[in-house]
């Protein structure tokens, strides 16, 4: 039996490429979290609960004013925040 195993990072690029406001947002945050601009996620606490984050995640979409409009959250929250 043939087993066939997808790249991830070739997996990502193309979600990247179906939702181009997503793929802009994160290299913004990521560009503003090297300048010092912002701290990484993983520093900060959760805003939904008392855990360390791990995401940043943008509640209100990524297009326009909400690119920067990030809340820092633990992996458990941000799977919440998408899927309830």
């Amino acid at each position: 039996m043939t087993t066939i195993t997808i790249d991830p990072r070739a997996k990502q690029k193309l979600y990247y490429k179906k939702n181009p406001g997503m793929y802009y947002a994160h290299g913004r945050i990521g560009s503003l979290i090297q300048m010092g601009k912002m701290k990484p996620a993983k520093e900060l606490q959760c805003s939904h609960c008392p855990d360390q984050a791990r995401v940043y995640h943008h509640p209100n979409g990524y297009e326009g004013k909400n690119i920067t409009d990030v809340i820092p959250l633990c992996q458990f929250c941000h799977m919440k925040a998408h899927f309830g």
